[in-house]
């Protein structure tokens, strides 16, 4: 299960950012709607306590 949700909020994450770099291209609803798809899956694995440190975290966004 826990492995589920990392790769859930890494999938969030990246989403998210492609959002973010192409945000002058696509409508600011979808990079919303990314950011809350981002914050929302973050949530859950912290419900989860899902361990993750800031090295992993940083390692799974920027991958």
């Amino acid at each position: 299960m826990s492995v589920d949700i990392k790769e859930r909020v890494k999938l969030a994450c990246e989403i998210y950012y492609f959002a973010i770099k192409n945000e002058d291209k696509i409508p600011k609803e979808l990079v919303n709607v990314a950011k809350i798809i981002c914050n929302d899956t973050i949530k859950a694995a912290k419900t989860l306590k899902v361990g993750l440190n800031e090295n992993e975290m940083a390692d799974r966004i920027l991958k």
